[in-house]
């Protein structure tokens, strides 16, 4: 028969208070099947890294956790009620002595505890749920990484909040499976398959980009200021406007590689180009000459703005 304070007999529900909960059950390892030995690798590691944790809570606790005996300190035996198999407990202060005492989750919720009420067992159960989910969570996304790490390092480096920011800005579908894979942690098969395909389309341009840089590695730069330019017209977009009907803008290409950006010169026939939007790469392959104001990019030296464009002439 116990005699010691903390029994039923002897216990004053004043000398006590609630400070936290635990789940003392530990986690269960990952189990199989994996798709490689790395996946397998990559999920234990998660796991040796969890369990870490949830010892580091209990240690901070009860230090002497796995010692048990008369001291009533092991958390797999109520220290009050002495029932020998807790799983969800109450660390319980004893106030005048400073002690750490594990509660059961029935001895914690009938007694009269200081701090009970916002420790109750539902609180104990959420907490537990959510360690787990967390856990499971980290699990899915250990394993969806191990099986997609080309794809998953591309979509963790997209900056979801400002999309803008990118000098490629993503597609919008592309933005929201970032979104997905950071709050879920995974991708079903079908959504893998559409974001290869994207991230095959941006190693294709990073290749193109790539090599057009290489390319251009002994060209001078764009050079500035107001002269003459000549060159071929690579591709036209009409861009709208807040302030007026919008505009025809044009990429040309100057007979070194370097390329310049602006908008299509009035003194060039284009009107009925813009009437017609299917036919905007009407001017897309002719030679053309003109005047305009140029600045280079602050980001690369081979590209430039245009403005203030005259005197412009299509090659016949």
């Amino acid at each position: 028969m116990r005699q010691d304070a903390h029994s039923p007999k002897n216990f004053d529900p004043a000398d006590y208070r609630v400070i936290d909960y635990l789940d003392n059950k530990k986690p269960e390892p990952p189990r199989g099947p994996f798709n490689s030995n790395e996946e397998m690798h990559a999920a234990f590691d998660a796991y040796e890294a969890y369990v870490a944790r949830w010892r580091e809570m209990i240690f901070e606790h009860f230090p002497d956790w796995r010692t048990g005996g008369d001291d009533h300190k092991s958390i797999f035996e109520c220290n009050h009620c002495g029932h020998p198999a807790i799983r969800y407990i109450a660390v319980v202060e004893h106030i005048p002595t400073g002690a750490r005492l594990a509660f059961g989750e029935i001895c914690a919720d009938r007694t009269e505890l200081a701090g009970r009420d916002e420790f109750r067992k539902k609180f104990v159960f959420d907490k537990a749920k959510r360690e787990l989910a967390a856990y499971e969570k980290q699990q899915i996304c250990v394993r969806f990484k191990a099986a997609n790490p080309e794809l998953v390092e591309w979509l963790e480096s997209i900056d979801t909040a400002d999309p803008g920011a990118q000098r490629k800005p993503p597609h919008e579908f592309v933005i929201s499976l970032a979104d997905q894979l950071r709050t879920r942690g995974d991708l079903s098969e079908r959504q893998v398959e559409a974001a290869n395909k994207f991230l095959a389309r941006e190693q294709e341009w990073q290749a193109r980009r790539q090599a057009e840089s290489d390319a251009m590695s002994d060209v001078a730069p764009v050079a500035e200021g107001r002269r003459q330019i000549v060159g071929e017209i690579v591709s036209t977009k009409w861009q709208d406007s807040d302030y007026n009907m919008g505009c025809l803008k044009m990429l040309v290409r100057e007979p070194d590689g370097n390329k310049l950006w602006g908008t299509v010169p009035r003194s060039i026939d284009y009107y009925l180009v813009c009437a017609e939007p299917k036919r905007l790469d009407t001017l897309v392959g002719q030679k053309v000459t003109f005047t305009a104001e140029v600045k280079r990019s602050d980001k690369d030296p081979h590209f430039g703005v245009f403005k203030r464009p005259a005197s412009a002439k299509l090659a016949a």
